[in-house]
């Protein structure tokens, strides 16, 4: 009799620590594309090319918590471009390029309908990449931050030492 009341507790312990243990929270992860520096931190390489960045999007996709996606310099360029599309709350992506002159997301075929980049996610941030699209593409999203209602803004005319003598343009 006794032993089965250890037996039972045992299993109730350890239950009870099971239990914990997957309530909570799910670890960030952070995925390295061309980027020993990130490796080098302690980010899992998944390789250096376009395969790689989706590869790398899509295991932060299905790994719940707040990840990361560094892409080091470069042209990742795929077909059917790039996408992280998460409806789960606290799953957020930040993905992180190398700079907007320095990497360099494509998709070839974006014309018409096609797009480069999807991010869906609460609190999901991009920074520091470029995406680009075919010719005939539209790019909608955060874009320019100056631009406005789909035209730039307007800059100030710095006026001349000649403008101001003259009467010219103010």
């Amino acid at each position: 009799m006794r032993n089965a009341r250890l037996l039972t507790a045992a299993v109730v312990a350890l239950a009870t620590v099971a239990t914990l243990a997957l309530a909570r929270p799910a670890a960030a992860a952070k995925y390295c594309i061309n980027s020993p520096t990130c490796v080098t931190r302690g980010g899992i390489g998944l390789g250096s090319d376009a395969n790689a960045l989706a590869n790398a999007l899509a295991n932060a996709q299905n790994s719940l918590g707040k990840d990361t996606v560094v892409v080091g310099p470069g042209t990742y360029s795929r077909l059917g471009g790039f996408s992280y599309l998460s409806s789960l709350p606290d799953n957020p992506l930040e993905l992180i390029g190398a700079g907007s002159g320095q990497t360099v997301l494509a998709n070839p075929a974006a014309a018409g309908n096609g797009s480069t980049l999807q991010v869906s996610g609460a609190g999901s941030i991009v920074r520091d990449l470029k995406t680009i699209l075919a010719p005939g593409g539209n790019n909608t999203g955060l874009g320019d931050q100056r631009r406005q209602r789909g035209r730039p803004q307007r800059r100030r005319r710095r006026r001349s030492r000649h403008d101001q003598r003259d009467g010219g343009p103010r």
